[in-house]
């Protein structure tokens, strides 16, 4: 799953806005592996063993691009289908332990309860990816209106 960010500044640069990205995926708990400033590029994952127990394992992959003044993130997701496939057999594993005297019904009814887990674990994957995009997009603009100020407090300063 992709996701597309494009910014139109002239006060942005890619060392700043991989800073930036990096300072949310940290908080975000993701583990940092490739931090490459001068191809663009940040590598992630969350995968502590209590994310994979809970099938919460989400991989990201950022890149970066500068083009005249226009500043690009791809941002990549990965990790769905495995967190789904462990939700779901988590899910129908403990729902088929409850409903095992119900025979073929409990089967269906534990098939459904699985469902409903990779329904909840894509909700959640759904409410991160959003908050994440969210806040790199206020970051971005919150950066670029303290660039814009220094900028100008310097033309300023300069005149004097």
């Amino acid at each position: 799953m992709k996701d597309l960010i494009r910014k139109k500044s002239k006060y942005l640069d890619i060392p700043t806005v991989l800073e930036v990205v990096k300072e949310r995926l940290v908080e975000h708990r993701f583990n940092i592996d490739n931090y490459d400033i001068p191809t663009g590029s940040i590598d992630g994952r969350r995968n502590t063993l209590d994310k994979v127990v809970l099938g919460l394992y989400r991989r990201v992959s950022v890149r970066a691009e500068a083009r005249k003044d226009d500043i690009t993130l791809d941002i990549e997701w990965g990790g769905l289908i495995s967190s789904c496939s462990v939700s779901a057999f988590q899910f129908f594993i403990v729902s088929m332990a409850i409903f095992r005297s119900l025979e073929l019904q409990g089967i269906i009814i534990a098939a459904m309860i699985g469902v409903l887990g990779v329904f909840l674990n894509l909700v959640m994957f759904f409410a991160m990816r959003t908050r994440f995009i969210a806040r790199i997009r206020r970051d971005l603009h919150d950066l670029e209106v303290a660039m814009k100020e220094d900028q100008g407090r310097r033309t300023v300063l300069g005149r004097l």
